[in-house]
């Protein structure tokens, strides 16, 4: 089982890291001394990212808007709603302006559809104005991974700045996954030509990237299912589901639903870290466990860590290796 100590098994160590670190109060950009902005709590300032959480913020949003440009689509919304704010509305109401500006891209077959969106004051936020091909937008409680950035935005730029907030995240937060859907938040007026202030902002599953929007109760364990073919080891990372979601889980992009039956399970308990060289020791130990008098249990073509603490959790951490029965 030596080959097994060569995975990436870091990706797994902080996937329940926001739902247990401590809030303290986060750093509003400078636009949000001029202009209202939604509030949040920083709950983790990682090396060129914040996972934030905001509160429950309102936005008006314009339809999806069907572009292969990033700019062409956010210009033509951000009118729509310049417009909106400016009296354009059924109560013909001027609207007070507020910070950012969002331009949500999400992809269907590959081809990308833009909604930008504009924040609701607080003061508006109960019963904002409607108009003519726009909605409202109430977000529950999300947590948001989040990286800063200046100057203008390009078509050029786009992948890029999604892509650094990626490398940012280490690979350690697989459920802030951005191969579906990003947000693009601008703070600053278009003339403003220096100092201006960006975010690429993703979101995750268990806290709203789902197709309800939906908070899903967080659970343990999180696991992780190696297996082989042709030698090449694939991982299947899975969140257990809550007694009270199973009968009708919340679906996303990307990810499936997986019904057990009753299964007998070969389990040896560990503590400590998941590192890329221990994976090995690890299984090859309950292979050693178990004498070879089960060769029901096999682990030569799969097998399942088992993580049931967040990756801040220092010390009495508990893991299993489990074998499932042939």
């Amino acid at each position: 089982m030596a080959s097994t100590s060569k995975f990436q098994f870091s990706v797994l160590i902080s996937l329940l890291l926001v739902l247990f670190f401590w809030s303290v109060e986060g750093k509003l950009p400078q636009s949000c001394k001029k202009y209202e902005c939604p509030t949040y709590n920083v709950v983790e300032a990682g090396n060129g990212y914040e996972i934030r959480k905001y509160d429950s913020p309102v936005w008006i949003s314009t339809p999806p808007i069907q572009n292969k440009s990033f700019v062409g689509a956010t210009r033509n919304g951000f009118i729509r709603l310049f417009n909106y704010a400016h009296g354009k509305n059924k109560e013909n109401k001027q609207i007070k302006l507020t910070a950012p500006v969002t331009s949500e891209v999400s992809f269907n077959g590959g081809k990308p559809s833009i909604v930008v969106s504009f924040f609701v004051a607080l003061e508006n936020q109960k019963n904002p104005a409607l108009a003519d091909g726009l909605s409202v937008k109430r977000w529950k409680s999300k947590f948001v991974a989040v990286k800063q950035f200046g100057g203008f935005l390009t078509d050029s730029n786009v992948g890029r700045i999604v892509a650094s907030l990626n490398a940012s995240l280490g690979g350690t937060k697989p459920s802030f996954a951005s191969s579906k859907s990003f947000i693009i938040a601008q703070y600053d007026p278009p003339f403003k030509l220096f100092d201006r202030v960006n975010e690429v902002w993703l979101f995750n599953y268990a806290h709203g990237k789902n197709k309800e929007n939906k908070q899903i109760k967080l659970t343990a364990p999180v696991t992780s299912e190696v297996s082989f073919n042709g030698g090449k080891p694939s991982i299947v990372v899975s969140f257990f589901v809550a007694l009270e979601n199973q009968k009708n889980p919340a679906l996303a992009d990307g990810l499936s639903v997986k019904r057990w039956k009753s299964k007998f399970v070969a389990v040896k308990q560990f503590g400590g870290f998941l590192t890329d060289s221990n994976v090995g020791r690890i299984v090859a130990s309950l292979n050693a466990s178990l004498g070879g008098t089960k060769p029901s249990f096999a682990s030569s073509k799969s097998f399942i860590i088992a993580q049931y603490d967040p990756p801040f959790k220092l010390f009495d951490r508990v893991n299993e290796v489990w074998f499932l029965s042939e």
